[in-house]
């Protein structure tokens, strides 16, 4: 028996169910990458591709966190590489724990910018989302999280990750790959 494969429409309405009923329940679904981080992994590795290939990020401020959630597993599920040679703010961030890192490469020109995640309220105003940014902490790999703790954590304010800091965490990009993307 083939596994059922769903549309982006019922993926994303599955996950959001999913995410909207822990959150009713006081839970974050990324708590701990216990059953429900799982949930939303599997969910999502059942969805169709979205992306195929290498991506290339010159500047990306950022969404809602369950649409990079799934742009970034579906670029994870396809074997692509990340290209970073710009900024790389808000949840494009969650590229550096949702993609393997030996498949993220860097540009001299690629920065980071970090901050919690925010919720519209009533009147469409940007207010701290306690379970938004405990999401985006979860997804961070370690040496993300240590970093992020030792610059002040995740608040309002933008932090950055960028040169020669960054540059100790993930690869530089080949110069033939940026040539043959068209980067250099």
């Amino acid at each position: 028996i083939g596994r059922p494969v769903w549309g982006k429409e019922a993926c994303k309405i599955r996950l959001l169910w999913y995410y909207r009923d822990r959150r009713n329940q006081g839970g974050c679904p990324m708590k701990q990458l216990g059953l429900a981080g799982l949930v939303i992994l599997a969910v999502l590795a059942l969805c169709p591709g979205l992306a195929r290939g290498d991506i290339i990020i010159v500047r990306d401020s950022g969404g809602r966190i369950l649409e990079y959630v799934e742009r970034f597993l579906q670029v994870r599920k396809s074997g692509g590489r990340v290209f970073v040679d710009g900024e790389c703010a808000s949840t494009c961030t969650l590229v550096l724990g949702l993609i393997p890192p030996e498949r993220i490469c860097v540009t001299g020109r690629a920065k980071f910018s970090f901050h919690s995640a925010s919720r519209p309220d009533e009147n469409g105003l940007p207010v701290y989302s306690k379970l938004g940014t405990e999401a985006m902490l979860e997804l961070y790999p370690p040496e993300i999280n240590r970093w992020l703790k030792k610059n002040g954590g995740l608040t309002p304010k933008l932090i950055y990750l960028e040169g020669a800091e960054l540059a100790r965490m993930y690869q530089r990009c080949p110069p033939q790959a940026l040539q043959a993307h068209g980067l250099y």
